[in-house]
């Protein structure tokens, strides 16, 4: 649910959070080194300002890589609902985290656009210890895309998110799964046509009431 700029940033910080094995409270400080026109994007320490919105913390470098840290991959899943991302902001263990996170322009990432996602990130323990890496391609680039299990899994989180039931979800899936055959795309294109926010298609209230809003110009 993040900017493009912080993908890299986040899939780093996953990895060296296993690796490391520590606590929050026990990072010094966590810096990460990407192209110049990214940290302008989503370098942001205080995504909870007024007018920022919901897209503040999707834009904050240091809101996602502290979530990550702190909450590992089953917090950044939650972060797709906006509620759930305002009430990580306001987490005292993420916020100062957050605290303790750099964000650092590097032009010359900008010159080579087939590496412009590119980041190197280094997390430094209290105890001295310091762990790098480097993440060109994140998981979701064209070069490293995600596997069925993980595309399925945010497909579900999503479509949850926007009231579909689980039946619905479960169809489409099977639907995408053997979506080469006749029997495949036809049902997805059943699920769409009917809103595909319910089995058979039945649709959610939201959905009926957004299509008779249409019909009558009444929201």
């Amino acid at each position: 649910p993040s900017c493009r700029f912080i993908h890299s940033s986040i899939e780093a910080v996953l990895d060296l959070r296993e690796i490391a094995g520590a606590r929050a409270s026990e990072v010094e400080s966590i810096v990460s080194r990407m192209s110049a026109a990214g940290k302008y994007i989503v370098d942001d320490a205080r995504p909870w300002l007024p007018g920022k919105g919901t897209m503040g913390p999707r834009f904050s470098a240091q809101f996602n890589i502290a979530v990550a840290w702190v909450l590992g991959q089953e917090g950044l899943m939650d972060i797709y609902d906006p509620a759930a991302a305002d009430r990580y902001l306001q987490r005292d263990d993420v916020r100062d985290l957050m605290s303790r996170v750099r964000i650092d322009g590097d032009s010359g990432i900008d010159k080579d656009m087939n590496d412009l996602w590119r980041c190197v990130l280094a997390v430094r323990l209290r105890d001295g210890d310091t762990q790098e890496r480097r993440v060109s391609f994140p998981l979701g680039e064209p070069a490293n895309p995600m596997d069925a299990e993980m595309l399925e899994r945010r497909f579900r989180r999503m479509t949850q998110l926007h009231g579909w039931d689980g039946a619905a979800a479960d169809e489409l899936v099977e639907g995408a799964r053997s979506v080469e055959t006749d029997g495949g795309l036809r049902r997805i294109l059943r699920l769409l046509r009917s809103g595909a926010s319910g089995v058979g298609g039945a649709r959610s209230p939201a959905g009926r009431k957004g299509r008779a809003s249409a019909k009558t110009g009444l929201s």
